[in-house]
C-alpha cells in the first residue's frame, strides 16, 4: 500500500505539472501573437527604410561621407547579446551564449588589433553570464526586454552611434536569434557598426530604383543611415522577442505532452500495482480460510 499511495502522489505531482505546463503553452501563444503582428508590420517597413538607405549610399552622383560607414581597426569592439529574461525556453538562451563566446575566441581574440573588448547585455540571462566570464560589460539592459518600446530603443541606440563617432568602440556585433516562425528560430551574428554597405549591396539592392533627392543627397543621407540603424536595431530585438515566446510556447507544449505519457505510465503502474496488491490480499484470505478448515 506504500508503494500505491506513492505512485498516487506521483500522479498527482504530474498533473499540476501539467496544468502549470499546459497554462503557460497558452500563455506564450498568446504573447507570440501579439509578438508576430508587431513584427508582421515592422519588417516590411524596416527592408524598404534599408532599400532606400543602400540605393541613396550607392547613388553615384556624388561621393558619401558618412561617420557610420568609416572602417576602422577594430582596436576597440563591442558585443551586443541578446537573451531573455526568464528561462523554460529550451536552447534558446545556451545557442546565444555559446554563439557569442564562439565569436569572441575565433573573431576577437584571434585578431592581433583587437585590445579591448566590451559586452552589452539585452536580458538577465545574458547578464548573469558575462558576469562571470572576464569581459567588460557595459551595460545590462533588463527591464528592457520586458517592455521593448521603440523609443528607449532610439535612445539606446542614439548613444551608441555616439559612441562609434566618438571611437569608443570602432566595431559593434550583435548575436541575438532571428524568428523564422513558430517553431523555428536561427542564431545570428550580425554587423552593426560600421554599416558594411558592399556585403549588403549585392542582395539587398533594388535594380531599378530612382530617387529624387530634397533638400540634397548629402541631407538625406546624414538622416537615414541613422534612421535605418535604429530601426533594423529594434526590428532585430523583436525578432529575439517573438522567438523567445515561440521557444517557450514549443519547450510547454513538448512538457505538456512529456507530462500526459508519464501520467499514463503511471497510472498503469499504478492499476497493476492495485491489481496486484488486491490479488495478494484474496491469497492472503484464501489462505486463511484453507487453514481454518483444516484445523477442524
Amino acid at each position: 500500500m506504500a508503494n500505491l499511495k506513492e505512485i498516487k502522489n506521483r500522479i498527482a505531482t504530474v498533473e499540476s505539472t501539467q496544468q502549470t505546463t499546459s497554462a503557460m503553452k497558452l500563455i506564450s501563444a498568446s504573447k507570440l501573437r501579439k509578438a508576430q503582428l508587431v513584427l508582421l508590420k515592422l519588417r516590411p517597413f524596416s527592408d524598404k527604410l534599408h532599400r532606400i538607405m543602400l540605393q541613396t549610399v550607392q547613388d553615384g552622383e556624388t561621393n558619401v561621407h558618412s561617420p557610420f560607414l568609416e572602417i576602422r581597426k577594430p582596436k576597440k569592439v563591442l558585443l551586443i547579446v541578446v537573451t531573455s529574461n526568464s528561462g523554460l525556453c529550451g536552447a534558446f538562451n545556451s545557442v546565444v551564449l555559446k554563439t557569442a563566446m564562439n565569436h569572441i575566441k575565433t573573431k576577437y581574440l584571434t585578431n592581433p588589433d583587437v585590445k579591448e573588448i566590451s559586452i552589452m547585455c539585452f536580458g538577465k540571462k545574458a547578464a548573469e553570464f558575462f558576469a562571470k566570464q572576464p569581459y567588460n560589460v557595459v551595460a545590462n539592459y533588463i527591464d528592457f526586454m520586458v517592455h521593448l518600446n521603440y523609443d528607449e530603443c532610439n535612445e539606446i541606440v542614439e548613444k551608441l552611434l555616439q559612441s562609434y563617432k566618438n571611437h569608443t568602440y570602432d566595431l559593434v556585433d550583435m548575436v541575438s536569434n532571428r524568428f523564422v516562425n513558430a517553431v523555428v528560430y536561427e542564431t545570428v551574428v550580425r554587423q552593426k557598426l560600421p554599416y558594411n554597405i558592399k556585403e549588403m549591396a549585392i542582395k539587398d539592392l533594388p535594380p531599378s530604383d530612382y530617387y529624387l533627392y530634397m533638400p540634397d543627397k548629402g541631407s538625406v543621407i546624414h538622416n537615414i543611415i541613422p534612421m535605418s540603424i535604429k530601426v533594423r536595431t529594434y526590428m532585430h530585438l523583436s525578432e529575439s522577442l517573438t522567438a523567445e515566446h515561440a521557444a517557450r510556447m514549443t519547450s510547454m507544449h513538448k512538457a505538456s505532452d512529456n507530462a500526459t505519457q508519464l501520467q499514463k505510465d503511471l497510472k498503469l503502474r499504478y492499476n497493476k500495482a492495485r491489481q496486484a496488491a488486491i490479488t495478494n490480499e484474496i491469497i492472503e484470505i484464501t489462505n486463511s480460510a484453507n487453514a481454518l478448515k483444516a484445523g477442524n
